[in-house]
Parts: C-alpha cells; sequence; structure tokens
C-alpha cells in the first residue's frame, strides 16, 4: 500500500504492463476528448470570425468611408469600365458600301445652290458640295452644263478611276451623262495647294515635300499611261495630311506611241509639270525642285 502511494505521489501508477502517464496529466489531457472538442470549437468560424475577415476586405477603404463607401466604390469601378467600353464602339468608324454612300445622298440636283458652290463656276460648270448624314463625310460633285456630251464625261471619269487606283486622283463614287442631270460624284478634298502656299508658313513657296509629292504622281500617271494635259495650280488639292491629288481631267487622254518617240518615258514631267511651272510662277509661287525636274525631263528627250 504503500509503495502504491508513492507511486501516486510520484505521478504514475503500477499496471501489469508497465508504467502510465496520469490520465489527468498535463501531457495526456492535451489527447483527450474534451481537449479536441475544445480546440475544434475555438477554431470553428463563428459569426464574430466572418465578420472579421470581411472587415479586413473592407477595411482597404475603411480610413475614409466605410464598408458601405467600398461597395459603392467598387460598383462604379465596374460601371466605369462599361461606359469607356461603350465610348470606344462610339469612336469606331463603321465601314459603308458604295451603294449605301450615294443612296445616302439623295437627290444629287437638289444640292446645285450657291450655298454649295465649291470654289468659282468654270466654262463647263461648276463644283457644288455634298453631305452625307450616313457617313458624316462632304463629297464634291462636278456638275457640268447640258451641252457637255456624255462620252467626253464618260472619258474624264475612267480616266480618273485609273489615276485613283493609285491615289493620284479623289476617288469617284458614280457620274452619269444623262440630260436632266450630268456630273461625276467624288471625294471632297480639303486643300488647295496654292491656298497653303500663300500662307503665312509657306511665304509663297512650295515645300520639298510638296514637290516630291507633284513628281511622284506625274510619274505614276505616266506608268498608268494618262497624260494630265491641263497643268493649272488650281488642279492641284491636298487632304488632310498633306497629301498630293491631281483634280480635272477633262483634258486628259492616253499617251500615244507619239508622245512617247517625242518625250520618252517621262510626258507629264514634259508636258503637265512644264505647264504647272508656268502656272505657279503666275501665281507668284516658287517651286525649284519642279523647274529643274522638267528641265531633266526634257534633256532626257532630248537625248533620244
Amino acid at each position: 500500500m504503500a509503495d502504491i502511494l508513492a507511486n501516486i505521489l510520484q505521478g504514475g501508477l503500477i499496471s501489469p504492463k508497465g508504467r502510465l502517464s496520469p490520465t489527468c496529466g498535463p501531457k495526456r489531457y492535451k489527447n483527450s476528448p474534451q481537449y479536441k472538442a475544445a480546440k475544434r470549437k475555438s477554431l470553428k468560424p463563428t459569426a464574430s470570425t466572418t465578420k472579421k475577415s470581411t472587415s479586413k476586405k473592407r477595411s482597404k477603404s475603411k480610413s475614409s468611408d466605410g464598408d458601405t463607401m467600398t461597395t459603392t466604390t467598387t460598383t462604379t469601378t465596374t460601371t466605369t469600365k462599361r461606359r469607356r467600353s461603350t465610348s470606344k464602339k462610339k469612336k469606331s468608324k463603321k465601314t459603308f458600301t458604295l451603294e449605301e454612300e450615294i443612296e445616302s445622298l439623295g437627290d444629287l440636283a437638289s444640292y446645285k445652290i450657291p450655298e454649295n458652290l465649291l470654289g468659282r463656276e468654270g466654262k463647263e460648270g461648276a463644283t457644288y458640295e455634298v453631305y452625307s448624314s450616313l457617313t458624316n463625310k462632304s463629297y464634291a460633285m462636278k456638275a457640268f452644263r447640258p451641252t457637255k456630251s456624255a462620252t467626253k464625261i464618260s472619258q474624264e471619269a475612267e480616266l480618273q478611276k485609273e489615276a485613283a487606283s493609285l491615289g493620284v486622283a479623289p476617288r469617284i463614287l458614280t457620274y452619269s451623262g444623262s440630260s436632266r442631270n450630268k456630273y461625276i460624284l467624288m471625294d471632297k478634298l480639303t486643300h488647295r495647294l496654292s491656298d497653303l502656299a500663300k500662307s503665312k508658313s509657306q511665304n509663297n513657296q512650295l515645300t520639298t515635300e510638296q514637290q516630291e509629292g507633284i513628281i511622284e504622281c506625274a510619274e505614276k500617271l505616266d506608268q498608268l499611261e494618262i497624260l494630265h494635259n491641263d497643268g493649272n495650280a488650281l488642279n492641284l488639292m491636298t487632304d488632310d495630311d498633306g497629301r498630293i491629288y491631281y483634280i480635272d481631267y477633262g483634258f486628259s487622254k492616253y499617251i500615244n506611241k507619239k508622245l512617247l518617240k517625242k518625250y520618252g518615258p517621262h510626258v507629264n514631267g514634259c508636258l503637265t509639270i512644264s505647264m504647272l511651272v508656268r502656272s505657279f510662277r503666275h501665281h507668284g509661287i516658287s517651286a525649284p525642285l519642279l523647274v529643274k525636274y522638267v528641265a531633266e525631263c526634257k534633256a532626257a528627250a532630248a537625248r533620244k
């Protein structure tokens, strides 16, 4: 009995299998069902724990307006993104077929009023501005007098179409040689080159880029075997990017063997640009690079 009491006092019990740790001691208690249950209870996500995790998510902006404003901010952010994507769709340019562009203009004869006049009236007619609310674009309608033959209108339009294929002339939408309304409808260009040359920034001079553009267009016309043949400075236009275009193909014709034999491969250089140099000189506009190009073309033709 004394041994049992001594064993108990030392923190153990004697058993046939040997000494065991006390069932109520600190080591054994951690493995007890009561301890495990208490531990599970403490780790179980209670309402306060959930609220705490929620507050952690919201604590990022709690310093300014609290939880409610955080939710509102998130919603606002989502709404803003949608608006931006919508605005991008509005800015995207919709493409239209040629038929849709023409149909949106309605009766072209109704545009022939003084308010729509572009420039001055010429011997063969006048050019009017035509606007489409569908494409939000302006077009130029070259209207002819009733005496203009349908054959000549067709020839002018077809030559301009070929020139437009290489970016030398404005695009033609349609044309008509009927007795009721004779016209050529084309894209409207923004600036007349002579007006740009007379501006304060250019001081009655063509820039090197502008003169190179004139020469490039002439050489493209030579490739197409088309002689523009109307070297009036007023027949040179530019778009908003400064690209040069030749307009008015009423005097144009195909380059034949006789012209090639006389002027060589640079027929437009010898004839059209030569006329342009004289026209620019008449308007008081300096174009030294064009003068040099014409001299080179004529020298090459003389050596043939």
